[in-house]
């Protein structure tokens, strides 16, 4: 969870001083599920929204207080917006279970494509590739 630098009235270094700060998130994702599991609640101290895009207008605007995603997209969001994240946001907290990035498959994909994908994505993994692209959007 990432909170803007400029606001200094957040002080939070754990999940439970979150739970007294508004958290936007995305609709049914894994970290929405995670924090519901750790006694966030919706209306009180969670809002979901349906794109990180607007979760972080919100953020910018003052309608929410901390944001819920992983890092590389956070990363990803801020500098497409022409800013810069090591002085735009704050890491807060880091959930281990949600941090990875991940892909999703249609019911209907074949077998035979996901493991195509899986096998494509360990050997990137294995050469070194995905570890030079996060470098290149997280740094």
């Amino acid at each position: 969870m990432k909170w803007l630098k400029t606001r200094n009235d957040i002080q939070c270094c754990n999940l439970e001083e979150a739970k007294k700060y508004y958290t936007v998130t995305q609709l049914k994702s894994h970290t929405a599920h995670v924090l519901i599991e750790q006694g966030f609640t919706e209306g009180k101290n969670l809002y979901f929204i349906t794109s990180v895009d607007r979760a972080f207008m919100m953020l910018q605007s003052g309608r929410g207080d901390l944001i819920g995603y992983p890092e590389l997209v956070m990363y990803y969001t801020v500098r497409n917006r022409g800013l810069n994240p090591e002085t735009t946001i704050r890491k807060v907290y880091c959930f281990d279970e949600v941090s990875e990035l991940y892909a999703a498959f249609s019911l209907q994909t074949s077998k035979d494509i996901v493991k195509r994908f899986q096998a494509g994505l360990n050997t990137v993994k294995e050469n070194g590739t995905y570890q030079k692209i996060l470098e290149k959007y997280l740094n």
